[in-house]
């Protein structure tokens, strides 16, 4: 089967296989990866980069909290990290990334505050140009990452992925100069279940724990809504496995890109329809060759469903395109993964969103590093893609 939509054009996600592997020096600040780190995470990158990047998780209690920044302004430049908890305690860290442009740096949150206990919302500022961030995250053997975003919404933001049988957490970085009201909106697989609130000081971290408000044991969708700018992040965590997701910030009738599959591991494909009316979601699973099927399911309205795939088996990479039917359907899905001890999460990027360059600011060669990428264009049978790599201190590397 060959699956074509030609309102995309691109989508890369990045894929970190992380593999126990042999002592490395960490930094208090400038930093590596923990030498215990394994199990996987994975990141959808981000193509809205900018002078800003705004993160909304971190905890410096029982994880290692890290920020991959890549320097995309053409010359070197001075960097502001600032680090804001739930209490109006900030941390501001300025450092500069190279000598010359396009340069990675690491900076390791918890040296950065030095403070236990903390949950942390990171804005990382290029006070001469562009730049991308992402999160890495550590809970002893098992990693998340985030992209966070560059625009900070206004309005809603969504995740379709949710599940109370684990300690499920969603964070917001208050990114107004004013306290907001945040709503949390939580939507089960028979509809719309209750609305909570939450106060936030300006320019602050604000955290919800699902759990609290959501019987035990149930598959959730969660809309956070407030009036001013913001930006938010989903946590889970049930025992070793620790997954995160930086969510969609808008919903739309649209399609929904996840470049990254494998069949040796159970995936789910989680679908939220936040309107007024039913609809059918597809997931429409293909391999490297193009051939797959779709699998269809019923979702009543202010609802969340989950498809299991079932298309391919061990060893197969794969991608996957979500889409609903039917004309006003808010719509968003998320791919979340399971082998063994750990997961991973991701919400992929929306269709009408996607681009031709796509950046990713987190990588290390000590783990397994994959590159996914989905053509999901009916443009031309065959596209080439250019990928650079670009090292810590030496700018780029090599090109594919």
């Amino acid at each position: 089967m060959r699956v074509k939509h030609s309102r995309c054009m691109v989508l890369s996600l990045a894929f970190l296989f992380l593999i126990v592997f042999n002592t490395i020096c960490v930094q208090s600040v400038m930093a590596t990866p923990p030498t215990q780190a394994r199990g996987a995470h994975t990141s959808s990158g981000g193509d809205d980069y900018g002078e800003y990047r705004y993160l909304a998780e971190g905890y410096t209690g029982f994880t290692s909290n890290y920020v991959a920044i890549f320097n995309l302004h053409g010359d070197s430049q001075t960097v502001e990290n600032l680090y804001t908890d739930e209490n109006g305690y900030s941390w501001k860290k300025t450092f500069n990334i190279g000598v010359g442009g396009n340069r990675r740096a690491t900076r390791e949150i918890n040296s950065d505050i030095g403070v236990k206990g903390r949950s942390i919302a990171t804005r990382v500022k290029g006070l001469s140009g562009s730049l991308m961030a992402e999160r890495s995250s550590y809970v002893g053997y098992e990693g998340t990452s985030s992209s966070g975003t560059h625009s900070p919404t206004r309005g809603s933001w969504y995740f379709p992925e949710g599940y109370t049988g684990h300690d499920l957490y969603i964070a917001v970085r208050n990114c107004s100069d004013n306290q907001q009201t945040f709503h949390f909106m939580f939507y089960l697989t028979s509809g719309f279940y209750r609305d909570v609130t939450k106060t936030v000081r300006r320019s602050c971290r604000g955290t919800i724990r699902v759990n609290d408000f959501v019987p035990s044991d149930r598959d959730v969708a969660i809309e956070v809504w407030s009036t001013g700018p913001f930006t938010a992040e989903r946590s889970s965590l049930a025992g070793n496995v620790a997954t995160s997701s930086s969510g969609h910030r808008y919903m739309g009738n649209s399609e929904y890109l996840h470049a990254e599959g494998y069949g040796s591991f159970s995936t789910y494909i989680s679908m939220a329809n936040i309107s007024g009316w039913s609809t059918t979601g597809t997931a429409a699973f293909f391999d490297s060759q193009g051939r797959g099927a779709t699998r269809s399911i019923g979702i009543p309205q202010n609802s969340r469903r989950t498809i299991r795939q079932d298309v391919f088996g061990s060893g197969v990479d794969f991608s996957t395109i979500t889409a609903s039917s039917g004309p006003d359907i808010a719509f968003s899905s998320e791919r979340s993964s399971y082998y063994g001890s750990w997961g991973t999460s991701s919400e992929g990027t929306c269709c009408a969103n996607a681009v031709v360059k796509r950046v990713f600011a987190e990588g290390y060669t000590g783990h397994d590093t994959y590159i996914a990428v989905c053509n999901a264009s009916d443009v031309s049978d065959r596209t080439k893609f250019q990928i650079n790599f670009y090292v810590r201190g030496s700018g780029v590397y090599n090109g594919i």
